[in-house]
Formats: structure tokens, sequence, C-alpha cells
């Protein structure tokens, strides 16, 4: 089997305008408008982003909250926006540079 790299792809955020309000005011800041482009391939959410219409898609630049607010992430961290004219699609690779320190936390529903 060959080695793919990690990533996750999360389709369909349905409702934009009710996650946007859910920020403080006091904390909110300008910032310019984002171009999500549109898909001209084929994607299949199977937990992979290695189909080649996600490189049409640039990386966002990103920045962490916690533990140093604004500052670079402190590891390597890929954040990929599209959209196909009636989904929006969003693909993040989050690598680790200890993998085996990763738990999962979970509510036991």
């Amino acid at each position: 089997m060959p080695h793919r790299e990690p990533s996750l792809c999360v389709a369909a955020l349905l409702s934009l305008p009710p996650l946007l309000a859910a920020a403080p005011l006091a904390e909110a800041q300008a910032q310019e408008a984002l171009h999500i482009p549109l898909l001209t391939g084929p994607i299949q959410l199977d937990g992979f982003s290695a189909e080649p219409a996600w490189q049409q898609a640039a990386p966002l630049s990103l920045v962490m909250h916690q533990p140093a607010f604004g500052e670079a992430p402190s590891e390597r961290t890929e954040v990929r926006v599209a959209h196909d004219g009636q989904f929006l699609y969003v693909a993040a690779r989050m690598y680790d540079s200890d993998p085996d320190g990763i738990r999962a936390m979970t509510l036991g529903f």
C-alpha cells in the first residue's frame, strides 16, 4: 500500500453567517477578502487531498491564537478552501513533529 500523507477533507459548510456572528465584536478585525477558487476537476471526500484540483487553491496564511497570538503556527499546517458552484470544500494537512504525542479526547457519547 503506498504511503499517503495525512490530511483531512471536510465538505459542505452549509451556513457561514452563524459562524461569523459567533465572534465578539470587540475582537473583530478587518482582513482582506478571501478569493475562493472554483474547482475544475473532481475530488473525492476520502480523507486525503491529493487530487490535482486542490492545487488551484493556494494554502491560507495562518496564525496561532494560543500560545502566541498572531505568530506563525509552530507546526507545518496547510489549509485550502475551494468551491464547485454548489458546495464549499475545506482541506487541511496538519503535520506534527511528534505524532506519537497526539491524544484524542472524547466526551463518551
